[in-house]
């Protein structure tokens, strides 16, 4: 190429000697190293010299005739520009060539030596851009081919335009097989194929949505009719104004039998403690109550340890029920509108005696106007423990404040205290299952470490959201968010 002093090199392959000529002084006056072939065979033999930077290519030579030349030549020189040189009655070949690999076509009889000089500097030019977004295609079609999940990438019609090997593993479909088809017809099963088909276009329209973004957990389809649970990672990628949605595809099932197995144990362990533990706790509290004689101040004092500690553990008990049953897909939902305002108020009256007992003010501000469609239980349940985690984890004499306002079509209630906030570090692990805070003051006001994860599924059963904003010394924001009733 030309750079600090080196000229570009140019291969003219020409049979004309006149026209041979011409170019070669017209590139020569230009600064161009040049060199001739009058034939197809003779230029092949330079060619594979290397060191060349562009080919100015006669189609019609004496030993080759048409794109055939240019097909011959341009496999012997794949990184090399081509400028394909043709008569004014052969312009449908020079436009034949463009789509077969030439960079450029100029007219024999209305080539100046200006154009002769831009073509080339463009041909070149384009020729680097090309060969390096084929390098970097090439890249990525090898990572894709080694990545350890399927990958699918889509049009916006849901139809298929790549997929790589173990997509082919997972459904069960060949690359040749799939390409071409659509996505939602051929990989879900008929009761998901509206809903993602539906999210794709609410993005497409909006930029927004459930579906594109997002990990979504789903049932798909083999070819042969067989069901298995998976996580979708649907993104889009935008070149121009051409949009490709591209997925990457995780067969989930052996975490789901793990789970599942896990939900069972906690099933069988919950119901085989539940029986005995409330024996207990009727026992301990009629002992506490003085129904078998007076205590000394030592013994009601341990009574009291042991009651509380049994309070503990059926709460737990309780909670792992809730949780084996959100897991096995057993929860049921009793859906029916419901009034936010009247959410808060039981709230307020059932909590407010834990909230006198620690020094903590309770106070709402309810902006919303519209009903909800809900289990009022369950969401109930869910202000309850995000309301009763704010009274634990503030200090004495402050406030916990609950809100509720309309968000587009949802409503959100929110949480917020005065408490000491949350590390950036510690809030991904805030809604797992059995975690809690590693501070003194969650030790202090220790729970079953699942009250929050319970939260979460029962916020998701009802098509809702559930998240949290804090920082150190600045307390913390609990909110979920679930459509109105309309």
């Amino acid at each position: 190429m030309e750079s600090k002093g080196v000229p570009i090199r140019v291969l003219v392959v020409e049979d004309s000697p006149t026209q041979a000529q011409f170019l070669q002084m017209a590139l020569e006056d230009m600064g161009m190293a040049v060199e001739s072939s009058p034939s197809l065979a003779s230029a092949l033999r330079r060619i594979r010299q290397g060191e060349l930077d562009a080919i100015m290519l006669d189609l019609i030579l004496p030993d080759s005739n048409g794109l055939d030349t240019l097909i011959k030549v341009d496999v012997e020189a794949p990184r090399t520009p081509i400028i394909v040189l043709t008569g004014l009655e052969d312009e449908s070949l020079g436009v034949e060539a463009l789509k077969n690999g030439a960079e450029d076509y100029l007219l024999k009889s209305e080539t100046s030596a200006s154009a002769l000089g831009r073509s080339i500097r463009y041909a070149i030019e384009r020729k680097k851009t090309a060969v390096a977004l084929c390098e970097s295609e090439r890249k990525v079609r090898r990572i894709m081919e080694r990545a350890y999940d399927a990958f699918v990438a889509l049009d916006t019609s849901g139809t298929i335009i790549e997929w790589n090997k173990k997509a082919e593993r997972l459904f069960g479909w060949s690359r040749l097989a799939a390409t071409g088809r659509n996505f939602f017809n051929i990989l879900l099963p008929e009761r998901y194929r509206q809903l993602l088909s539906d999210g794709v276009k609410e993005y497409l329209s909006t930029g927004s949505g459930n579906i594109v973004n997002k990990r979504i957990e789903l049932t798909g389809l083999h070819r042969n009719g067989h069901e298995f649970p998976l996580e979708l990672a649907l993104f889009p990628v935008q070149v121009g104004s051409t949009i490709t949605l591209c997925s990457f595809v995780t067969d989930i099932s052996e975490r789901k039998e793990v789970e599942r197995r896990m939900s069972e144990f906690y099933s069988i362990v919950s119901h085989e403690l539940r029986s005995p533990l409330t024996a207990l706790r009727g026992s301990l509290g009629l002992i506490e109550g003085g129904q078998v004689g007076e205590l000394t101040d030592e013994t009601a004092e341990l009574i009291a340890v042991g009651r509380e500690s049994c309070d503990r553990l059926i709460r737990l008990v309780n909670d792992l029920l809730d949780l084996s049953k959100i897991e096995a897909g057993k929860l049921e939902l009793k859906i029916a509108e419901a009034d936010p305002v009247a959410l808060v108020d039981m709230t307020i009256d059932y909590i407010n005696g834990m909230a006198m007992e620690a020094g903590i003010r309770l106070s709402t501000d309810v902006n919303a106007e519209h009903l909800i469609r809900a289990d009022a239980d369950r969401l109930l349940q869910v202000l309850m423990n995000l309301v009763s985690n704010a009274i634990k984890f503030s200090p004495a004499n402050s406030q916990v404040t609950v809100r509720v306002e309309e968000v587009e079509d949802r409503v959100r209630f929110s949480v917020v205290d005065q408490g000491p906030g949350i590390p950036d570090a510690q809030l991904p692990k805030l809604f797992a299952k059995f975690q809690q805070l590693d501070s003194s003051d969650s030790r202090r006001h220790a729970g079953t470490g699942l009250g929050l994860a319970i939260s979460k599924a029962i916020v998701a059963q009802h098509r809702g959201q559930i998240g949290v904003k804090s920082a150190p010394g600045k307390g913390s924001t609990f909110w979920f968010e679930v459509p109105t009733a309309n």
